[in-house]
């Protein structure tokens, strides 16, 4: 399976999990904020330039904190900015 297809799967996954927790999750005024963990990891692929090696740029992957707050203008619409 190509990591596409495995981040994909998994964005799924979450997207159903989160989904069905959300929705029996109570929020009492109109802010959430959230504090959560990404991870970068990058393709390492670039395309030859000039006389530049393919592939000659490498970068390596790591976590990031991530903090988001969503303002609630009704129970169904809101605006979120997200910090990362």
């Amino acid at each position: 399976m190509t990591n596409f297809l495995k981040v994909v799967a998994l964005a799924a996954a979450m997207t159903g999990v989160m989904s069905a927790t959300a929705a029996r999750a109570e929020v009492e005024g109109p802010f959430l904020v959230r504090l959560r963990a990404l991870h970068l990891d990058p393709a390492n692929k670039s395309d030859a330039a000039g006389e530049i090696a393919k592939d000659a740029v490498h970068i390596n992957g790591k976590w990031l904190p991530d903090i988001d707050g969503e303002y609630f203008f009704t129970p169904h619409w809101s605006t979120e900015l997200v910090l990362t």
